[in-house]
């Protein structure tokens, strides 16, 4: 890759959501309430054992666990399932995916060997999310931003290596043609 030597190119997190449900669930009530087809919350229904939608996190308890329930093909998140006692939450949306799994960031690690913990949104959602033994998650991830178009930090190696403005666009968008409209 042509940002392979930048530190986000390859992270790890060490996250731990146990205390976390208030603010989580905070956080998906913000994030609804910002756009809330991305933001679904289901309930049990016992009489069926099956979930069915509903407009509150109302008596959905404390938080069970994480689960990335669908990706793209290149590998990004695209829908994670947060599970409380009583009810799950299905989260769509990189940023929305982004500002859940990064409430719980107690460190990141990245490619360079250094550390930090103070980001409130994992660098991107091209992650695994894998819970540990002791209740915690590991997320090992690439990349920074929402993974769409061209990486900032690609364009500027493909410059030192001296492309032009055209052929750096052309190799993000293809089959775009540049025109002068002046």
């Amino acid at each position: 890759g042509y940002d392979s030597d930048i530190k986000f190119y390859r992270w790890q997190i060490k996250a731990d959501y146990k205390e976390l449900t208030d603010e989580l669930k905070e956080i998906l009530k913000t994030r609804r309430a910002a756009l809330k087809r991305h933001i679904t919350y289901f309930k049990e229904d016992a009489k069926t054992d099956t979930l069915i939608e509903t407009d509150s996190m109302k008596n959905f308890g404390e938080l069970k666990s994480l689960e990335v329930a669908k990706r793209s093909t290149a590998g990004n998140v695209l829908e994670l399932i947060v599970h409380f006692e009583n009810g799950s939450v299905k989260v769509e949306n990189e940023y929305n995916i982004r500002k859940v799994l990064g409430c719980g960031i107690s460190e990141i690690i990245y490619q360079d060997g250094s550390k930090g913990n103070t980001s409130s949104l994992i660098p991107s959602a091209f992650c695994t999310v894998e819970e540990q033994k002791d209740g915690t998650y590991l997320l090992l991830g690439g990349g920074y931003g929402h993974g769409i178009g061209m990486s900032q930090y690609g364009a500027n190696y493909l410059a030192k290596a001296g492309y032009d403005y055209i052929k750096i666009l052309k190799h993000y968008y293809s089959g775009v043609e540049i025109m002068n409209k002046y």
